[in-house]
């Protein structure tokens, strides 16, 4: 598997173990080659020192050839180190005692001395206290440190040499106790700086990746409110830079998209404006016809109470369609006609065809105050009227409309006991199933936001029927 399969969250966290581990491994090595410097250099300067006492302590005995009072002694210095070895050549090269009689016999030939022995007691002859480490019988396996030093008489005459030497192999033993002991604290750091090194390494990694989820989340219109980018404002590391450029990229491209939604609002409102226009000419000479009618028929006066409510009712909605296809067009003077509680029972009287036609009860519960709305009747008549509209279509069998006054807000509820109806905001009106365009939902919430209200539409808590809730402040600017 290639490295460049894997996420940062995982190569990062990785290469820091692996550094810790090869770290770890290398200070190993290295303590390894100091311990067998320093253990080697230990045992050396133990041979030369043991040769030095030896040849200063014995000499005496040495020059008197006592060769028990040497062995004594020599036998001493062995039994605190019994890995070494010790050999007194005479000046004639031949061993006068030694710490093993049976390989070094006492006053023996110069046969049973090992040349590499001769050639170091020689060298101690002509220049003094010497060491080295050389071979004893000339194999590789079996080397040894070896120390020699004159002994010497009081009136500076050469007595003998003391030649000491310790087997390289019986340093191993401490070489190895020490080795184990530096990989158990080892391992034990290790266990410890590796789960941190991993730590370490996610928790540098998380802006970059937080980076990566925003930015493949970039198409979603409220990623940034959902998801919290942790941005150092005074890093200046790359990660926080970059991370910076994203979040001001990231803003102005949703003030594009906001733009552009604003763009295509407006050129639905152009379109619909342009629609108004075309009709203006069919539609309102026809409604002024009308609108005449019924004022000629007020003039000569109307004795049926039922005719004259008839009349009113008409003449209120021949001026709602008036006045909404005014305030589609651009160029047209409005007359703004001001809402009062008795709008709403026009509503009622329009609902009930539709109602009584699909059998659908309609319960309406004005709270009347007396109180002046101070609002623009067209705009919330139409409104309220396709809320109703919409709600007894979608329902089975009941539909509940409370009006009021809640502060200084006009509050319309509307809900149905049947399916939803609902609609967004933003979106472009789609056919029905007729083919036919529907702008009802869409027109409220626009007229909504010129009034500066809120119109929400949304599911009942059980999910049986729809509530919509349209709010207006009774203070609202006017155009």
């Amino acid at each position: 598997m290639r490295l460049n399969r894997l996420s940062y969250l995982i190569k990062v966290p990785l290469a820091l173990c692996i550094v810790s581990v090869a770290s770890a491994l290398g200070i190993f090595l290295v303590t390894y080659y100091l311990l067998v410097s320093y253990i080697g250099l230990e045992s050396m300067t133990r041979v030369q020192q043991i040769a030095s006492t030896l040849a200063t302590s014995a000499r005496g005995a040495i020059a008197r050839e006592e060769i028990w009072d040497i062995y004594q002694q020599i036998s001493a210095a062995v039994a605190q180190d019994p890995s070494t070895e010790i050999v007194v050549i005479s000046k004639d090269n031949l061993p006068l005692v030694a710490s093993n009689p049976i390989k070094y016999p006492v006053l023996g030939s110069r046969d049973h001395l090992p040349s590499s022995l001769l050639m170091l007691s020689e060298q101690a002859r002509r220049e003094g206290p010497s060491h080295r480490i050389f071979s004893l019988d000339g194999v590789t396996d079996e080397m040894v440190y070896g120390a020699a030093t004159m002994a010497v008489s009081e009136d500076g005459d050469p007595l003998a040499t003391v030649v000491v030497y310790s087997r390289q192999d019986a340093t191993l033993p401490k070489l190895r106790d020490l080795l184990l002991r530096v990989l158990g604290y080892g391992t034990l750091a290790l266990a410890l700086v590796i789960p941190f090194g991993w730590w370490l390494g996610r928790r540098l990694v998380k802006p970059l990746n937080q980076l990566r989820t925003a930015m493949a989340r970039i198409e979603e219109t409220d990623f940034m409110t959902s998801t919290s980018m942790e941005v150092n404002r005074e890093g200046t590391d790359e990660i926080s830079q970059l991370t910076r450029q994203f979040i001001s990229m990231n803003a102005e491209l949703h003030r594009a998209r906001d733009l552009e939604a604003q763009m295509q609002i407006a050129e639905r409102m152009a379109m619909a404006g342009k629609l108004a226009s075309s009709l203006a000419h069919e539609v309102n000479n026809p409604l002024g016809g009308m609108l005449n009618a019924i004022s000629n028929l007020h003039l000569r006066g109307i004795s049926d109470p039922f005719v004259e409510k008839t009349a009113n009712l008409l003449e209120r909605g021949l001026q709602q369609i008036q006045e909404s296809i005014s305030a589609l067009m651009s160029q047209a003077r409005r007359e703004h006609t001001i809402l009062t509680w008795k709008d709403f029972e026009d509503l009622q009287t329009l609902s009930e065809p539709i109602a009584s036609k699909r059998d659908i009860d309609v319960v309406w519960r004005v709270v009347d105050d007396q109180r002046e709305l101070g609002l623009r009747s067209v705009p919330v008549r139409q409104i309220v009227l396709n809320l109703v509209l919409n709600a007894i279509n979608a329902a089975l069998v009941r539909v509940e409309v409370q009006v009021r006054v809640v502060g200084q807000a006009l509050h319309v509820r509307v809900k149905n006991d049947g399916g939803p109806f609902s609609a967004i905001e933003d979106a472009a009106p789609t056919p029905d199933q007729h083919g036919r365009i529907g702008l009802g939902l869409w027109v409220c919430f626009r007229l909504t936001r010129q009034m500066e209200g809120s119109l929400t539409i949304e599911p009942t808590i059980n999910g049986r029927g729809t509530v919509a809730t349209f709010i207006a402040p009774l203070e609202a600017p006017h155009d």
